[in-house]
């Protein structure tokens, strides 16, 4: 079959076809790859502790949620946690502003 077959065929572009079949020809897969860095230093139940505690209060700051989990026995350092929130909170939640001073 042709490119152009089978981008119709499924309904993808043929570009989109073309990047799976060259994947496929020099990887031997289409699953994504590893990426490169350093993995998380924390587990997803951890993580999502974190997040609920801010979800609960959104006026808690970063130092409480520290310091709860530090009581209930976490080992997350500030950094993480602050890591975490930042993360989930700031980059993902917060408005765009496109305030043009004059």
């Amino acid at each position: 079959m042709k490119l152009f077959q089978i981008a119709e065929f499924t309904g993808h572009a043929r570009s989109s076809v073309e990047k799976v079949i060259e994947k496929w020809k020099n990887k031997g897969t289409v699953e994504d790859l590893p990426r490169p860095g350093r993995p998380d230093t924390y587990t997803s139940e951890e993580k999502n502790k974190v997040i609920n505690k801010q979800l609960e209060n959104r006026f808690k700051t970063t130092q409480a949620i520290y310091e709860e989990n530090k009581v209930e026995g976490s080992d997350l350092s500030y950094g993480i946690t602050r890591r975490i929130i930042n993360y989930n909170f700031i980059t993902k939640n917060a408005p765009s502003c496109n305030f043009k001073g004059k």
